[in-house]
């Protein structure tokens, strides 16, 4: 197995750490977003959807 090392960053408001145990794996995501944007989170989601859908991209197995 693979050892990760994870860094401490300096968050800033518009950063947000998230960890999740999912059985022995421990995921950390880093979430950084702009307050300024004019898309939502649901948005960029359907955007995002609908754009992988139109390009026949397919969930891997």
């Amino acid at each position: 197995m693979q050892d990760v090392k994870v860094m401490k960053q300096k968050k800033t408001d518009t950063e947000k750490l998230i960890k999740r145990k999912i059985g022995k794996t421990t995921f950390i995501v880093s979430l950084h977003f702009n307050r300024n944007s004019a898309e939502n989170v649901q948005d960029k989601l359907q955007r995002i959807i609908i754009s992988d859908c139109m390009n026949g991209k397919k969930m891997p197995d």
